[in-house]
């Protein structure tokens, strides 16, 4: 369980919450962003943070990580369920924290591997696994 905004595989990416939000949700578009969008934007990463209490305690995970999965995977997740819900069994990981601490803990190997997914296929639907 790993988004594409993991900020050890991205070092440039900024430390900063809110500008690290800033940066993932505004892409390139915020390099020639006016001053509204940008404040705007800020505010809104801002408050998602506060509201989704990123000053807690957050198990060690990187916060590019919980970004991309809880905010991003937010508007996906409910696509995912819309599509898939109605033909074959389906989990989502969308705002699951214990789901991504459980996965977090998990070996660096095993976390970057697709072993478990697979695993979790099979349980579910074996052969969908297969292919």
């Amino acid at each position: 369980m790993r988004g594409p905004f993991n900020t050890r595989e991205k070092p440039y990416l900024p430390e900063d919450a809110v500008e690290l939000g800033f940066a993932l949700y505004a892409g390139s578009i915020r390099l020639n962003a006016g001053e509204f969008y940008s404040n705007f934007t800020r505010r809104a990463v801002r408050g998602f943070l506060e509201r989704a209490n990123y000053g807690a305690g957050l198990f060690g995970c990187d916060v590019g990580d919980l970004i991309y999965w809880e905010q991003r995977m937010g508007t996906w997740t409910a696509v995912q369920h819309a599509e898939m819900s109605v033909v074959m069994q389906s989990l989502s990981a969308m705002n699951d924290r214990a789901l991504f601490e459980a996965a977090w803990g998990l070996p660096r190997s095993d976390r970057f591997d697709d072993g478990p997914l697979v695993d979790i296929m099979k349980f579910y639907d074996p052969k969908l696994a297969e292919i």
